[in-house]
């Protein structure tokens, strides 16, 4: 993980902390910078078929969130489908299946 001098010691921090989740989890981070805000573009693969998606987020979000706060809240800008697939590693259609909805 590159690290910029410029940055200050807390989000080089939360980066570090963010940086040893996702290895945890065997992924791939992209960090960038746009407008002095910091986003994360992370790869999940869905646990129960090969569906495999980018999700972008902040990292401030993403922060509140594993703080938590409520995901529906921390990034309200993703689809129910992506928060889920960044909550339990399960894709919309996998979801759908296994929790039909009731007619």
């Amino acid at each position: 993980m590159l690290l910029r001098p410029d940055l200050n010691k807390k989000i080089v921090w939360e980066l570090l902390k963010f940086w040893l989740d996702m290895v945890d989890n065997y992924s791939i981070l992209v960090v960038k910078e746009k407008d002095m805000n910091i986003t994360i573009t992370k790869h999940y693969n869905c646990n129960h078929c090969d569906h495999s998606e980018d999700i972008t987020f902040g990292f401030d979000d993403y922060t509140r969130w594993k703080d938590g706060e409520v995901i529906q809240h921390a990034m309200d800008y993703l689809t129910p489908d992506e928060r889920e697939m960044m909550i339990s590693g399960t894709c919309g259609k996998c979801f759908d299946e296994f929790f039909p909805p009731n007619d």
